[in-house]
């Protein structure tokens, strides 16, 4: 994408500097839990990716999140393509994997409840929630959107009060709250749509430019 800016990834777990390619900030599951938390999920045979702080992991190549990046990879230069990686590469072990994020894909909440409820006590060390349907993002718990946008303002100096947010789902929650413009995209789920500011267009139609042109006019212009 060209990023000139670090990005805060994997729901505020991680902020990373694409020029320099560095770690800022990172927040990742306990070890002995992340391991747990794998073993779960490969005993129950359901897919998932693992976020590091220096790649994604797919389960295997059967998944459809996998083949998606697959198709995408075709159409693109060399030099734009993702790097695939699967956890039956050589060099990844669960023993010594830093796990940042797991996204668990087509699940609902059965799927989640019944989690939870496996791992016992050790659940209230992570935070779940659902980024849309089907797709539950497994974080260390207190991580979320909001406390990355906190710690991109340590690092960087600026006022979260005077930062404008954009979402739509549940785990954007928090980021909306943090922030003090709260932007909603038309077709967010009810629950983020009733915390917004300012509700804008859906976000397969630039929702970022149509909420900073109505809010800011003549701002991109500039």
């Amino acid at each position: 994408l060209g990023f000139d800016l670090p990005a805060c990834c994997c729901n505020g777990g991680h902020i990373y500097n694409f020029v320099r390619e560095e770690t800022l900030f990172c927040d990742p599951i306990s070890r002995p839990l992340g391991i747990r938390l794998y073993h779960y999920l490969m005993d129950k045979g359901l897919p998932f990716i693992i976020y590091t702080p220096d790649k994604v992991i797919f389960r295997d190549r059967q998944m459809k999140r996998y083949q998606t990046w697959v198709e995408r990879n075709s159409h693109v230069p060399p030099e734009d393509r993702a790097v695939l990686n699967c956890i039956d590469e050589p060099d990844f072990s669960p023993e010594t994997t830093t796990y940042i994020k797991f996204l668990v894909t087509y699940v609902d909440e059965a799927d989640r409840l019944a989690m939870l409820e496996e791992l016992g006590e050790d659940a209230a060390g992570l935070s779940c929630v659902f980024s849309e349907a089907g797709m539950l993002d497994v974080n260390a718990a207190g991580v979320n959107k909001g406390k990355g946008v906190r710690e991109l303002a340590r690092i960087f100096g600026f006022d979260p009060a005077n930062t404008l947010a954009l979402g739509d789902n549940f785990n954007d929650r928090e980021m909306l709250q943090t922030c003090g413009i709260a932007v909603a995209t038309s077709n967010a789920e009810a629950d983020i749509l009733a915390i917004a500011d300012h509700v804008t267009v859906d976000h397969c139609s630039s929702p970022i430019t149509a909420a900073v042109s109505t809010l800011f006019p003549g701002l991109l212009e500039e």
